[in-house]
């Protein structure tokens, strides 16, 4: 059993996106299967001590959908850092929303 996504997603070949700044400290980054569509994405934090989160493609939706405004998702993402500050509020919300990830410390 793979102790994340990305291993399985790197060993099926998936592509994985250049990083997107969405604000100090967080990036993000899709996934993309062969046949073009989202496999899911990773949120990373680059710390001291970095950690990240991934989550597939029906919890990322999941997520975008409920917690998301904005014109587009990076958009979306920034206004959501921006009104839940706090280190963990990311992982607060997932687990709010009841939204499956796996979280990798560094």
């Amino acid at each position: 059993m793979s102790l994340s996504y990305s291993d399985g997603w790197r060993r099926e070949g998936h592509q994985f996106e250049k990083q997107i700044m969405v604000k100090e400290p967080v990036y993000y980054r899709h996934v993309y299967a062969g046949d073009g569509s989202l496999a899911g994405v990773i949120v990373d934090y680059e710390l001291a001590d970095d950690f990240h989160y991934e989550l597939t493609s029906d919890a990322w939706k999941m997520f975008s959908e409920r917690c998301l405004k904005g014109d587009d998702e990076l958009q979306g993402f920034q206004l959501f850092l921006t009104s839940h500050p706090g280190l963990f509020a990311f992982e607060d919300m997932l687990k709010a929303e009841n939204i499956d990830f796996k979280k990798l410390t560094f």
